[in-house]
C-alpha cells in the first residue's frame, strides 16, 4: 500500500470522525447545559468535602437515625452556603420571557429525569446496594446554580455563615465581663479596709463610676466598635484614674490610706503592667479551636450569653441571641476538618480577626485541593458520558469503523472525494504553526468548519447511514465463527460501532488537530498545497 493511499485513507477516516465528533460535542454540550452537570457536580463535591469525603455514611458505629440526621445536616448546610449572597449572586440568569420559559421547560425535563431515575432505583437499586440513596435533584429548590465558585468566595462564605467572628467575640466578652467583676471585687475589698467612713464612701462612689465605665467598654467591644487590646487599655486607664483620684482626695489622716494605695497599685500591676498585659490579652482571646467547638455546641453558647449579658432586654443580648439561633448545625466531619486547618494558622495574641483571615486563607487552599480532585472525577465521568454519547451517535448514523475502512480501501473514487473535500475545508498550515495553535484558535476554526460541513455535506456520499445499499454491504461482511464458518450477524457491526464510539469520544479538537497534521504531511509529500 503506497504512502499517498495510506494518507488518503487516514484523511477520510479522520474527517468522518471529526464530523461525528462535532455532532456528539453538540449533544454533550446541550445535555451538560440542560442537566446542569457542572453545577450539579460542583455542589455534590462541596457536600462531599463538608462531609469529610463521605465518612459519615461509612461510619458503622453510628445509629441509622444519627447517620440520617448528620446527612440531613450536611444537606442543609450545603443549601445554606449556596443561599449566601456571595455564592448566590454568582449565578446570573437571563430575565427575558423566553429565557424564563426555556428555564422552566429545562427544569421540568431535569425534574422528570430525576423522577424516572428514582423510579428505576426503586425497582432495581435494592439488587445492587442496600445502603445507597436514590438520585436526588440537587436543584429541586432552585432553577439553577453556579458552575464555578472562587476559592476566596467559598472561604469567606464559610466564615460568615458560622459567624466565627461574632462567636469569638462572645467568648472574649464573657471573659472580659469576668475580668471586670474580679477587678471590681478586688478593689472593693481594699476599699473596705479604709478606716474612715468618709473615705470609704468617697472611694465607693468613685468605684461605681468606674464600674459604669467598664460596662460601656464591654458593650463597645461586644458591638465590634472596640478591639480587645483597646478595651483592655481603656480598662487599665480607668483603674489608673481611680488610683489617682484616691491619692488626691482620700483624707491623708486616714491611717489605712498608705496601705490602701499600695494595694490598689498592686491590683493594677497584677493586670495592666507591661509584663502582664500580653498574658491578660491572650487569656481573654479564644483560640480558633475553642471558637469552632463553641459553634458546634449551641447550648454552651447560650450558657455563655446568659452568664455574660444579664440584661435579657438589652439590644446586645437580643443580637447575640439571634446569631446563636440562626447558626447552622456544624457536621462533626467539618469541625474536624476546620480544626485540622486551624492548627496550621499562626495565631496572634489579641487579634482574632487576623486569625480568622488566616483561617480563611487556609480554607481557600483546602477548597482548591478538593476542587482539583473533583475536577479529575468530573473529567472521568464526562469521559464515560462522551463514550456513551459516541456510541449512540455511532448507532444512529450507523458509523461502523470496520465497514468505513473497508469501503474507503476498496472505493478509490470515494476515498479521493472525501480526501479532497477535507482538503478544501481545512486550511493547511506548517507543523510548527499547528503546534503553536492555542485551544481557543482551534475552537474558533472548528466552529468555522461546522458551518462549512453543514452546507457541503450533502455533496459527499459517506459510508454512513441506514439506507438499503449500506445495510446490504454490511451484511455481506459478517464475521464467521472459527472452524464452523457459521455467520455471526451483527457482531462485526457492533464492534465497529464500539470503535467509533471510542474515537468520537476523543473530541472534535483532537480529530481536527490530527486532520490538519495529516494535511500538512500530504502537502509535504506532494510538494504542493494539497488542493
Amino acid at each position: 500500500m503506497s504512502l499517498p493511499l495510506v494518507i488518503d485513507l487516514a484523511l477520510g477516516i479522520v474527517f468522518i470522525y471529526l464530523i461525528l465528533s462535532l455532532l456528539a460535542s453538540e449533544i454533550h454540550e446541550l445535555l451538560t447545559t440542560l442537566m446542569q452537570w457542572r453545577a450539579d457536580h460542583l455542589k455534590r463535591s462541596i457536600r462531599l468535602m463538608i462531609d469529610g469525603g463521605g465518612k459519615v455514611e461509612a461510619d458503622r458505629t453510628l445509629r441509622e437515625a444519627d447517620t440520617e440526621r448528620l446527612a440531613e445536616a450536611t444537606d442543609t448546610l450545603t443549601d445554606r452556603l449556596y443561599a449566601h449572597p456571595l455564592i448566590n449572586t454568582l449565578n446570573h440568569e437571563a430575565t427575558g420571557h423566553i429565557a424564563v420559559l426555556m428555564r422552566k421547560l429545562g427544569g421540568g425535563v431535569v425534574q422528570a429525569s430525576y423522577k424516572f431515575a428514582e423510579t428505576l432505583y426503586g425497582i432495581f437499586g435494592r439488587f445492587f446496594s442496600k445502603d445507597g440513596t436514590p438520585p436526588r435533584n440537587p436543584f429541586a429548590r432552585q432553577t439553577s446554580a453556579p458552575s464555578y465558585i472562587p476559592a476566596d468566595t467559598f472561604a469567606q462564605t464559610v466564615v460568615e455563615t458560622f459567624e466565627l467572628s461574632k462567636v469569638g467575640r462572645l467568648i472574649s466578652l464573657s471573659r472580659l465581663q469576668e475580668l471586670k467583676r474580679q477587678q471590681l471585687k478586688d478593689v472593693l475589698r481594699q476599699v473596705k479596709n479604709l478606716a474612715m467612713d468618709e473615705s470609704q464612701e468617697l472611694a465607693t462612689d468613685r468605684l461605681r463610676q468606674v464600674a459604669r465605665d467598664y460596662e460601656q467598654i464591654a458593650l463597645s467591644f461586644a458591638d465590634g466598635d472596640t478591639p480587645l487590646y483597646v478595651a483592655i487599655d481603656r480598662m487599665g486607664h480607668g483603674l489608673s484614674g481611680f488610683i489617682d483620684f484616691c491619692n488626691d482626695f482620700i483624707d491623708a489622716s486616714d491611717p489605712a490610706r498608705p496601705y490602701f494605695l499600695y494595694q490598689l497599685q498592686y491590683v493594677y500591676e497584677k493586670y495592666y503592667s507591661d509584663a502582664e498585659k500580653p498574658a491578660l490579652i491572650a487569656s481573654l482571646k479564644p483560640d480558633l479551636e475553642e471558637v469552632l467547638a463553641m459553634v458546634r455546641d449551641k447550648r454552651e453558647m447560650f450558657h455563655e450569653l446568659r452568664s455574660t449579658v444579664t440584661d435579657t432586654d438589652s439590644q446586645i443580648y437580643k443580637s447575640l441571641s439571634n446569631v446563636i439561633r440562626n447558626l447552622p448545625e456544624m457536621p462533626p466531619q467539618l469541625q474536624k476538618s476546620l480544626s485540622s486547618i486551624a492548627t496550621n494558622v499562626e495565631q496572634r495574641a489579641g487579634d482574632l480577626e487576623e486569625d480568622l483571615r488566616s483561617l480563611q486563607g487556609q480554607i481557600e487552599g483546602w477548597f482548591d485541593k478538593s476542587m482539583t480532585r473533583a475536577s479529575g472525577v468530573y473529567k472521568r465521568n464526562s469521559r464515560g458520558v462522551a463514550i456513551l454519547i459516541g456510541f449512540l451517535v455511532a448507532v444512529a448514523t450507523n458509523a461502523d469503523t470496520l465497514f468505513i475502512v473497508d469501503t474507503l480501501s476498496n472505493d478509490s473514487v470515494l476515498r479521493t472525494t472525501v480526501s479532497e473535500f477535507a482538503v478544501t475545508q481545512v486550511e493547511v498550515q506548517s507543523l510548527d504553526s499547528i503546534a503553536e495553535a492555542t485551544p481557543e484558535q482551534l475552537d474558533a476554526e472548528i466552529d468555522a468548519i461546522k458551518e462549512s460541513v453543514r452546507e457541503s455535506l450533502d455533496d459527499v456520499s459517506l459510508p454512513l447511514g441506514w439506507d438499503e445499499a449500506t445495510l446490504t454491504l454490511q451484511a455481506e461482511e459478517n464475521w464467521k465463527v472459527p472452524l464452523t464458518e457459521t455467520p455471526m450477524p451483527g457482531v462485526k457491526r457492533i464492534v465497529g460501532w464500539a470503535i467509533s464510539a471510542i474515537a468520537i469520544s476523543m473530541g472534535a479538537s483532537f480529530w481536527y488537530d490530527l486532520l490538519r497534521k495529516l494535511l500538512g504531511v500530504k502537502a509535504g509529500n506532494t510538494g504542493g498545497t494539497g488542493k
